[in-house]
C-alpha cells in the first residue's frame, strides 16, 4: 500500500515538474476567465465562445491544443476552492500591463451576453483585486468594454 503512494505521488510530481511555465499560466488565465462565467446565473454559449476566442487571441492558440486547454480548465474550474494558486501564478509571471489586459478580457467574457450580471462583476472584482490591479484600472477596462459593445 505504502509503495503504491509513493509510486503516485512521484508519478505526480513527474507530471507536474514536466508542465511547461507557459502552459500554466494559459491554464490559469483560462480557468479564471471561466470563473467568470460560471459566476453568471445563466450558461451562455456566447460567453463560453467569448471566453474561446480570448485564449486564441491571447495565446495564439488554435484548435485542438485550443479545445483541451478549455476541456482543462474547465474540469478544473469545476473543483476550485480557491483562485488564489491561479493568480499567484499571475502575479508571477505578468507585467502590470498584462494584468490590467487580462482585467479587460475577463470584462469582455461577462458582457458577451450584452448584459453583466452582478455576480460576473463581484467575480472579475475580486479577481482584480487579487492581482494588485488598480481601482481606477478596473473601472476604465469596465468603461472601454461598455463602450466597445455599444
Amino acid at each position: 500500500m505504502l509503495a503504491k503512494l509513493r509510486n503516485f505521488f512521484s508519478q505526480e510530481l513527474k507530471i507536474n515538474d514536466q508542465e511547461n511555465t507557459q502552459d500554466r499560466i494559459q491554464l490559469a488565465a483560462a480557468t479564471l476567465l471561466i470563473e467568470v462565467n460560471r459566476a453568471s446565473l445563466e450558461k451562455s454559449s456566447v460567453e463560453q465562445q467569448a471566453i474561446k476566442v480570448a485564449l486564441e487571441k491571447s495565446f495564439n492558440l488554435s484548435g485542438q491544443k485550443l479545445d483541451s486547454l478549455v476541456e482543462h480548465a474547465t474540469a478544473q474550474d469545476a473543483d476550485v476552492t480557491s483562485l488564489y494558486p491561479f493568480v499567484k501564478l499571475i502575479n508571477e509571471h505578468y507585467s502590470a500591463q498584462q494584468k490590467v489586459q487580462l482585467v479587460k478580457t475577463l470584462w469582455e467574457v461577462a458582457i458577451a451576453d450584452q448584459k453583466i450580471c452582478i455576480y460576473e462583476e463581484h467575480s472579475i472584482r475580486q479577481i482584480s483585486d487579487l492581482l494588485h490591479v488598480p481601482h481606477s484600472d478596473f473601472i476604465q477596462t469596465k468603461l472601454k468594454v461598455l463602450e466597445q459593445n455599444t
